[in-house]
């Protein structure tokens, strides 16, 4: 987020901010990347007090990112606020596995297991509590992606959602600790909800 708040200095549009004590740009992003993943076609919707062609905005982005990120393309949204980004029906996201990673096939035969199954029950931590949840309704796709890859694609929709690291636990691969390398999470797309 900061990283763009510069940027969007740099490149001089006029954000509009947060009424109160401590105003903020107003800048949105379409489900948040957790700790340690990446992601690519990320969505954000930046609030500007003036309405330049989207054309501009972009050209103006793409020359204030610093290396590594970069604006793909821009879009006007005339007389509306920021698009509600709840409504992000899910993400794809490919995982790598920490060498030696199973096969492949071995990552078809996990997937069809887990896939097969209609409850799959993981621990959920939130501060120091957790609790058992169900996260099959939320993996709507999964599959090998290469050795040592995995490909999902997984709910994001308030009650349903489930978290990559949460699906690999589930196929009874390690999560990684202070000693070996954990999975690379990276996300390839978000789809809207449709409508």
């Amino acid at each position: 987020m900061r990283a763009f708040e510069r940027a969007i200095r740099r490149a001089g549009l006029l954000v509009a901010h947060t009424q109160g004590f401590n105003p903020r740009p107003r800048l949105v992003f379409a489900s948040p990347l957790g700790v340690g993943a990446t992601g690519d076609a990320e969505r954000l919707c930046i609030a500007l007090q003036c309405r330049p062609r989207a054309e501009e905005v972009l050209a103006s982005l793409r020359a204030a990112l610093p290396p590594g990120l970069s604006a793909v393309e821009a879009h006007a949204l005339v007389g509306a606020r920021c698009p509600r980004y709840h409504l992000i029906a899910w993400a794809e996201w490919e995982v790598t596995l920490p060498p030696p990673g199973p096969s492949r096939d071995e990552l078809d035969g996990l997937s069809a297991d887990l896939l097969a199954r209609h409850e799959v029950f993981v621990p959920r931590r939130r501060k120091a509590a957790a609790r058992e949840v169900d996260i099959r309704p939320g993996i709507l796709a999964l599959s090998g992606a290469g050795d040592a890859r995995l490909r999902m694609t997984l709910s994001l929709i308030e009650g349903r959602g489930a978290k990559p690291l949460e699906v690999t636990e589930a196929l009874g691969l390690p999560p990684g600790d202070e000693r070996t390398p954990h999975p690379l999470v990276h996300r390839l797309r978000l789809a809207p909800t449709p409508g």
